[in-house]
């Protein structure tokens, strides 16, 4: 008994040891990293840093500032530019990295070779999101507005936490969740995409010629999503597309929606919203069969229907049903035609349902057995009020 404490607090030490910043370096001496973007280029890689600028960290009259530096590297590798380069002076820190970017060019080559970067190198971890830059120029992340955050890399993570579980219209993917789905049989990877835009505004006439003087302002757009297949980009879906995904695949907690029905649109807030899918094998043919079933609430009623009355709300019920049914099947054959990459994951309940079979057809799934599957799509929406006015504003509504 004596000897197996002492093993203990012996393997406690050594954990401790372990555990311990054995790696210590003042802040001051440290290169902060907060995003990343990475890049094809002619030499190899290019990758364009976000530092955290942390020089005045122990000045109290300048603590309050958080500036970043855009730093740039090109070599043959993603290590060799990152460890090798001979213009960052500082240790690389990698724990505050939120954000991985990679424009078009480098996700059209494939990006495994970085992936691989970011599980072997120590200073790395899987929890940065990865997105795809859609602009020709990346370097005009670090010219867009950064809503109420200092940095690109702190604000797309302040965005991503807050709209995870209640925007539809994007998924924010981590380098981990990547790596899962690429390595997994029947089912595709995607990320998260970003384009930076002009934020054109309309001044008053007055106004207009000295304002036009004025720098551009640009924001981020992050509607849609990309789709790989394996580990190189093969096209997009747009924000409509990307509900019928999130839909799909079951991510969805809380979210707005607007659908277009009679004389108008209905916003419906989804508060509820469960996925079933299940595989049918008949001779060659595959059926891919999905049920989701949601809660909603009606959040906005700017249509003809008077959903104060229950024939009424049966009616907006049935068109609601009827588009999100639609909108879901259009989203699936575009991505069975054009990019034949499950991204859905019906390979892997394929695979759940018929093992054996699975096992002579994976190689083939994306390309033959996903892309001409039979897809049959069946919403089923409960319209509940709780919480809501079922009446338009400044409606009345008479007793009978």
């Amino acid at each position: 008994m004596f000897k197996k404490i002492i093993y203990f607090i012996m393997a406690a030490l050594i954990l401790l040891g372990i555990a311990g910043d054995w790696t210590r370096v003042e802040a001051e001496e440290m290169a902060v990293g907060l995003s990343f973007i990475y890049d094809k280029s002619d030499k190899g890689y290019r990758i364009i840093g976000e530092f955290l600028d942390v020089s005045h960290s122990n000045d109290p009259q300048q603590s309050q500032i958080s500036r970043s530096l855009i730093m740039e590297f090109e070599a043959r590798s993603p290590a060799e530019a990152l460890q090798q380069n001979l213009q960052l002076e500082k240790a690389l820190y990698g724990t505050h990295n939120r954000v991985r970017f990679f424009t078009e060019k480098m996700a059209q080559y494939g990006i495994e070779p970085i992936q691989d970067f970011f599980f072997r190198e120590f200073y790395l971890d899987q929890r940065p999101i990865m997105m795809v830059v859609k602009n020709e120029d990346p370097l005009l992340l670090f010219q867009a507005e950064t809503g109420l955050s200092d940095q690109v890399g702190g604000y797309i993570y302040a965005l991503s936490r807050l709209k995870e579980e209640r925007s539809t219209l994007t998924t924010f993917v981590t380098t981990l969740d990547f790596a899962k789905d690429l390595y997994k049989e029947g089912k595709q990877p995607i990320m998260g995409v970003v384009e930076v835009k002009e934020n054109k505004i309309n001044f008053d006439e007055d106004v207009k010629e000295e304002e036009e003087k004025k720098p551009k302002k640009y924001v981020m757009d992050f509607e849609g999503l990309a789709v790989f297949k394996e580990d190189k980009l093969v096209g997009y879906l747009d924000g409509q597309e990307a509900i019928a995904y999130n839909l799909i695949s079951d991510t969805v907690r809380q979210a707005y929606i607007a659908i277009p029905v009679s004389g108008g649109n209905i916003s419906i807030y989804v508060m509820e919203s469960k996925s079933q899918v299940n595989t049918e094998y008949l001779g060659e043919d595959v059926n891919i069969n999905i049920k989701i079933k949601t809660r909603l609430a009606i959040a906005e009623n700017m249509s003809d229907y008077n959903i104060s009355e229950n024939k009424e709300l049966k009616k907006a019920e049935k068109d609601i049903n009827h588009f999100m049914q639609t909108r879901i099947k259009e989203a699936i054959q575009k991505v069975q035609t054009e990019f034949k990459s499950d991204i859905f994951g019906f390979g892997d309940y394929f695979h759940k349902d018929y093992p054996k079979k699975w096992k002579t057809i994976k190689h083939k799934w994306d390309d033959e057995y996903f892309a001409k599957a039979t897809i049959n799509v069946t919403v089923e929406n409960i319209i509940e009020t709780e919480g809501h006015t079922r009446e338009r504003v400044g409606e009345r509504v008479y007793a009978e």
